[in-house]
């Protein structure tokens, strides 16, 4: 086994690294194939509304962040961020479990 295969993404890159690279960053994403889970983001903005941390929450391109309704002050809500760039800033990454997200978790160090 030689590990897998990681590539940077440079698409789309709308996430300001410097604001939040000396942050204590939680990371949700639900991958890129079945994201459409409003509930779920509520949940997850309802648990971390009133935590330190800054949490950056990828939505899919399928869900509208207004459906989200208000947005916590410290959440940043993106329907795409680029993934092995963000896992570098990373202290916790809250995910689906899916073959990339994991390789991509793993190969930064991210618990």
């Amino acid at each position: 086994f030689v590990g897998p295969s990681i590539s940077a993404q440079m698409k789309n890159r709308d996430v300001d690294f410097t604001s939040i690279e000396e942050k204590s960053l939680i990371y949700i994403s639900l991958g890129t194939v079945f994201n459409e889970a409003i509930d779920f983001y509520k949940l997850c903005m309802k648990a971390f509304e009133n935590s330190e941390h800054t949490i950056v929450m990828s939505i899919g391109s399928k869900t509208k962040i207004s459906d989200l309704g208000e947005i916590p002050k410290n959440f940043i809500v993106k329907n795409y961020v680029p993934q092995t760039e963000l896992l570098t800033y990373t202290k916790l990454f809250i995910t689906h479990g899916g073959m990339n997200s994991v390789h991509e978790g793993l190969y930064s160090g991210v618990p």
